[in-house]
């Protein structure tokens, strides 16, 4: 799994295209800010097949920096 955290949807949709491609895997997850995926890690410590192997993290972002 791969997660994608960044506040351009235009960036993370044309980001998650070419990691599918290139991966062949659909198991992409995005985020507009680092809360969302903070919150999602937390809520899914306890289940690490729903923890993304591979952080994309923009460094610069309204909310939270990367």
């Amino acid at each position: 799994m791969i997660a994608i955290v960044d506040d351009d949807i235009t960036f993370r949709f044309v980001f998650s295209i070419q990691l599918k491609s290139l991966n062949n895997s659909n198991q992409i997850i995005e985020f507009d800010d680092g809360n969302g995926l903070l919150d999602y890690l937390q809520k899914h410590k306890e289940t690490p097949q729903l923890l993304p192997h591979t952080i994309f993290l923009d460094l610069n972002m309204k909310k939270i920096d990367g």
